[in-house]
């Protein structure tokens, strides 16, 4: 007796470094005060040193209750500040920036915390935010637009950031202070869309608790809030002037009970996934881990083709399934690889599929998660055009199917198989059984002709089956 000879593969699990962005993001309470913002921005830092960049709601160090006023002055490439008075929440605010610079330091993380009420050499009052950077300086001030008018002192601070990780990477950042994403369309046009757009908000989103927990944790997220709260002129002005792409994520950093972060396509469009992959709340803080470039996908899985000499198989059907009922499909390419882009964290079923041979192993598992978010499997494809030389002497089963449209119930197959592939005389692949029960039941296609098929579990002629019509 002849044994099936087949070079089983081993599956490679690795994880392939991709580039993110951690973002915390702060959630205050209309009570906090600059000093509260600074204990909640080094909570965020206990909790995960190596957050990349912090982002503040509108009135964490300037609001109505606080009146604190700042002068900034220019000293070559770097800003310097001063409590304009003598005041509590002049001094209040001042000793906040001084915090925030050493923790941006220590930290090598770039912080925006918010906006300050700032004097400038006209003595006009206006909201500005400093960023402080990795090396704990100001490098920069972004002034609020003002009632859709152009101001010089305004108009030189609009535009798009570049942000740098601790990896490396680099993204860019559309930064809006409340309702000014409004007026800014009207006004200005960006060279480049930008990669982030960070909403450092008061009073342009009035119900923010039900926006972040309504657009971050429900699967049917409600369409009126969605459209009254991000309006689709005001996503369409944003994306037309250049400000923002359909890819764009979107931070909201609020006065309220929740801070977020979601897709802004998908609160236009209402589509199937909302959720930010590695979303984590610590109280009235939040952090999440993400690539922007990812568009709406939580992760990556790449699927290698080869025969057992290390050919690539083109042309290989790969049908992934995971959860929520997510399922995608893809065809590796002439070098026998293909990528499928998945949705959520979890596990993932990959089945292959090969016309003239078998890909073991048929069927796999994987897990997606925030540690591992790229991963590739490598699977073998087996040549079963000669399968019928190689059992010619085999003991194998033999049945004699009538009415096969009845269905067959396989009950002798080794115990450790999960799916049944079927062959014909040519050992080209036709059909597959999935387990049922403690059974398989296989009902064969109309299209198949009269003859003898084969049935393969493990890589293992487990019976013959004759079809007579």
């Amino acid at each position: 007796m002849k044994n099936l000879v087949i070079i089983l593969c081993i599956i490679i699990l690795m994880t392939i470094s991709d580039a993110r962005i951690k973002i915390g993001i702060v959630s205050i309470d209309s009570l906090s005060t600059p000093d509260s913002l600074v204990s909640y921005i080094s909570e965020i830092f206990s909790r995960d040193s190596t957050v990349d960049l912090i982002i503040g709601p509108d009135c964490g160090l300037s609001g109505y209750r606080n009146k604190g006023r700042i002068r900034f002055t220019r000293r070559g490439d770097t800003i310097l500040y001063t409590a304009y008075d003598t005041s509590y929440f002049s001094e209040r605010v001042a000793w906040a920036i001084d915090s925030l610079r050493k923790i941006a330091k220590k930290f090598k993380a770039i912080i925006i915390a918010g906006p300050v009420w700032e004097i400038d050499t006209f003595y006009r009052l206006v909201q500005t935010v400093p960023i402080i950077d990795t090396s704990g300086l100001i490098k920069r001030l972004r002034r609020k637009v003002r009632k859709g008018i152009h101001y010089s002192i305004i108009d030189s601070t609009i535009r798009i950031d570049t942000i740098y990780t601790h990896d490396g990477s680099m993204y860019t950042l559309f930064l809006t202070i409340s309702n000014e994403c409004y007026d800014i369309p009207c006004l200005y046009r960006a060279f480049s869309s930008a990669d982030i757009w960070a909403i450092l908000n008061w009073h342009m989103i009035k119900n923010t608790d039900s926006l972040i927990s309504n657009l971050n944790f429900s699967e049917s997220p409600d369409s009126d809030l969605a459209d009254s709260l991000f309006p689709e002129f005001l996503y369409d002005s944003l994306i037309g002037t250049g400000w923002i792409s359909d890819s764009t994520v979107v931070i909201v950093a609020s006065c309220g009970d929740f801070s977020g972060a979601f897709w802004l396509r998908r609160a236009v469009t209402l589509d199937s996934n909302w959720l930010i992959p590695d979303y984590k709340i610590y109280g009235n803080n939040s952090i999440i881990n993400i690539d922007p470039f990812a568009a709406d996908s939580a992760g990556r899985i790449n699927v290698s083709v080869m025969d057992t000499v290390g050919t690539p198989i083109p042309y290989v059907h790969i049908h992934v399934e995971g959860p929520y009922g997510f399922e995608a499909e893809g065809l590796t390419d002439l070098t026998g690889w293909t990528s499928i882009k998945v949705l959520y964290y979890g596990s993932y079923r990959i089945m292959a599929e090969a016309y003239g041979g078998v890909v073991v192993p048929e069927d796999t598992l994987i897990g997606v998660n925030s540690d591992s978010p790229v991963c590739t499997v490598s699977l073998t494809f087996i040549d079963t055009t000669k399968i019928v030389e190689h059992t010619e002497s085999r003991d194998t089963k033999y049945y004699v199917i009538i009415n096969p449209y009845q269905g067959f119930i396989f009950k002798d197959f080794p115990k450790s198989a999960k799916r049944l592939s079927i062959y014909d005389i040519t050992g080209r692949f036709v059909d597959c059984v999935n387990l049922q029960g403690k059974n398989f039941v296989w009902k064969p296609k109309k299209y198949l002709t009269n003859g003898i098929y084969f049935v393969c579990a493990d890589g293992e002629i487990i019976a013959k089956v004759l079809i007579l019509k």
